[in-house]
């Protein structure tokens, strides 16, 4: 079996247009559907009205038909009695003329009676058996809806290459139109390869992963106008299970849609399985960065989109390139945004970037890095930044080509900071929606001087007695110009390891065990390294798994767990939550930065108040401790 190499790749834009032009071959027919099961379709043709609308000559209000000179000049003084000679109602035609000095109950929405100009509503007027007083004067049309005003028959309603929503089943029911052409729906078989999936509900076993790409091309692709998605299952990294699941289907659907076996590794065979079958592999390869081993193709008439497996990058695929050819397929346009970067990014240059970023609350752009393999990024992010690999780097404010995901940005906590399973407790009881990231120390200040962030969680640690990093931040005077510095709780740290307890770094070496360190960029490097250097200096040197850097302190923690290492510094609460064993070395300080903005506002009083109530939860968080003064701003 030979690997696959790649040979010109497509830009971006190149894959977009040759799969939207490919789509829009198969989207040519169209069906009739009941106007109430249109919902969320693609009209096939212009929708005219067959009727005027209203259809006749309305009251808008409930009172009386009227003449509008029998009534001139009436007001409290000088009132107007006129005869009542009849009544007419919703759904009735009256046959009867109004006569001068007369009038007839009106209710609203029904016919206006002949020789009426206008209606005087209720409230102006007085009933005396049969008669109406009047208390003031009208002028011709008043209060009267005219046939065809809202729409004329003729009109052209919806025209071709619609997307039907309620308030157009609305308009087109009004019309009288009980059935509408629309285009058929497109058919779309979503399955994932790989030997190390599983369904999500079932066990994993060692090596094993949930199965993410194709639950989120299902609901993504289900979201989309005229698009009907069906998810097929798993198939193995086997060349027989994967022929037999794609001839079983090719049939089935308009296009198929695959996540992993696209890149060049010697299990990456589902391209070799399509030109098996006579396929043609349209291209196989873009030039952007995650996503560059995605391919197209066109097999019997029918299209399959091969996509990564990793699902940061196989997300990105969809909904920047896959998701836009459907919605243009249809005549949907998707325009790019362009909007302000909160912070300078650097490029690797060669490859357009993509990446999953949200927008601050002044209008900014804040990308969110991560691996690959990462999907949480993408449940925080409003959408999506692309970056040319043309330029080297772009500067904080400088305009970028953004694609959002949704028209209507929801103005939610932004949380930057250092992950804490209690603080998001307290952010999520206000906010829902929050976005919380996990960022290093250096990050966070950035972001908090930005004010891109509301709240940030810090860990100050305390050296010898002598808390550096508190004196730093309080000493920082354009971050207590942009923060306050509020009191959060204290969280025990130590050694965590799954078999032997370790009460030390030379211990480690001693046993030739595996560390887990955690990344320069956090406080808790700078604890672990001090308490490295007070045991010996030349110990960082002997201990085996020094550079193995990982961002959080429950990485840590799983990375023991899963028999990755053998030992690290975490918290007592991922040490019980996962049965390791845990060996105490001092209690951490973490704080919180918020906003001043942020804090005066409504919903920063709430997160002070759900700070502050933290206390009812501590006997499910162990390892932690709430001080009396809890929520209190500890800055001057």
């Amino acid at each position: 079996m030979s690997n696959r190499i790649f040979h010109v790749l497509v830009t971006w834009n190149e894959a977009k247009d040759i799969i939207r032009d490919e789509i829009r071959k198969i989207v040519v027919e169209g069906e009739e559907v009941d106007v109430k099961d249109a919902n969320n379709r693609i009209t096939a043709e212009d929708i005219i009205s067959l009727h005027d609308v209203p259809p006749f000559d309305r009251a808008e209000v409930d009172g009386y038909a009227v003449y509008h000179e029998d009534i001139e000049g009436a007001d409290d003084d000088n009132p107007i009695r006129l005869n009542l000679i009849g009544e007419v109602r919703p759904g009735q035609k009256l046959e009867i003329e109004l006569r001068r000095n007369s009038a007839i109950r009106i209710s609203t929405g029904s016919m206006m009676p002949r020789g009426a100009d206008s209606v005087i509503m209720v409230e102006y007027t007085k009933h005396d058996n049969n008669h109406v007083i009047v208390y003031r004067g009208t002028v011709p049309g008043e209060n009267i809806q005219y046939a065809g005003s809202d729409f004329y028959i003729g009109e052209l309603l919806v025209p071709k290459n619609s997307l039907i929503n309620p308030e157009k089943i609305a308009l087109l029911s009004a019309a009288g139109i009980g059935k509408i052409k629309v285009y058929k729906k497109l058919k779309i078989g979503i399955f994932s390869t790989g030997d190390e999936l599983k369904r999500p509900g079932e066990e994993l076993r060692d090596a094993q992963i949930y199965d993410a790409d194709s639950y989120y091309f299902y609901s993504t692709l289900n979201s989309l106008p005229s698009v009907e998605a069906y998810y097929i299952g798993i198939v193995k990294d086997n060349y027989d299970e994967m022929k037999k699941l794609l001839l079983e289907n090719l049939d089935r659907f308009d296009i198929l849609i695959s996540s992993g076996s696209t890149s060049s590794g010697y299990y990456d065979i589902l391209y070799r399985v399509v030109e098996d079958l006579g396929g043609n592999i349209i291209f196989h390869g873009i030039k952007i960065k995650p996503g560059k081993p995605t391919f197209f193709a066109k097999i019997r008439n029918k299209l399959l989109i091969g996509m990564p497996g990793f699902p940061m990058s196989s997300a990105i695929v969809l909904k920047f390139i896959v998701e836009p050819a459907i919605l243009e397929a249809f005549n949907t346009p998707v325009k790019l945004e362009r909007k302000p970067l909160a912070v300078r990014v650097n490029m690797e240059r060669g490859r357009d970037q993509l990446i999953p970023a949200i927008v601050t609350k002044n209008g900014k752009i804040y990308p969110l890095y991560g691996q690959p393999g990462s999907i949480s990024r993408l449940s925080y992010a409003d959408g999506i930044i692309l970056l040319h690999g043309n330029i080297t780097y772009y500067e904080k404010d400088e305009l970028v080509e953004f694609l959002p995901f949704n028209a209507h940005l929801r103005d939610s906590i932004i949380a930057i900071g250092s992950v804490d399973p209690l603080l998001e407790r307290a952010i999520y009881s206000i906010d829902t929606f929050s976005k919380i990231i996990n960022k290093g120390f250096g990050e966070v200040i950035e972001a908090v001087k930005n004010e891109i962030s509301d709240i940030s969680g810090i860990s100050l640690i305390c050296l010898d007695n002598n808390n550096q990093l508190l004196t730093t931040l309080l000493n920082d005077k354009e971050l207590m110009s942009k923060a306050y510095l509020i009191r959060g709780y204290f969280r025990t740290i130590g050694f965590v390891s799954k078999r032997d307890v370790i009460s030390s770094f030379k211990e480690i070496v001693e046993k030739k065990l595996l560390f887990v360190n955690r990344d320069k960029n956090s406080a808790a490097r700078v604890l672990i390294d001090y308490l490295i250097d007070t045991e010996d200096p030349h110990l960082r040197s002997k201990i085996r798994g020094y550079s193995w850097e990982v961002t959080t302190y429950a990485a840590v923690a799983r990375a023991i767990a899963q028999d990755r290492a053998d030992v690290g510094i975490s918290l007592e609460y991922y040490a019980r939550k996962l049965g390791l064993n845990f060996r105490p070395l001092k209690d951490e300080e973490y704080d919180i930065l918020i906003n001043k903005k942020f804090y005066g506002s409504e919903l920063g009083k709430k997160f002070i108040e759900a700070l502050k109530n933290l206390g009812q939860y501590v006997e499910s968080y162990p390892g932690y401790k709430i001080p009396n003064d809890i929520g209190e701003i500890i800055s001057s």
